[in-house]
């Protein structure tokens, strides 16, 4: 597996367990021509994953965002795409 690209951090907010990240949009553009796609409908995505983190950092943030840089072999084996078109 290669090295995880960050791109945020972020907190619980309110009382529903909502997460809000604050991306870094620094380089974004580069990070998607790397490890972005394009649905059958040409919609251009990026996957990201949110994960918790073991210990608050200095400004209180509890979370951190990366990008998922998984792709399927060669055979086709795996999806990149979750299903469907929510958003």
């Amino acid at each position: 597996m290669s090295d995880k690209i960050y791109i945020g951090k972020g907190k619980v907010t309110g009382n529903y367990g909502n997460i809000s990240i604050t991306l870094g949009l620094d380089g974004f553009g580069e990070i998607y021509k790397k490890h972005g796609f394009e649905t059958k409908q040409k919609s251009k995505k990026l996957k990201i994953i949110i994960s918790e983190m073991r210990q608050a950092d200095n400004y209180g943030n509890t979370h951190t965002c990366y990008v998922d840089t998984w792709k399927p072999d060669s055979a086709g084996n795996g999806n990149l795409d979750s299903g469907g078109e929510t958003f």
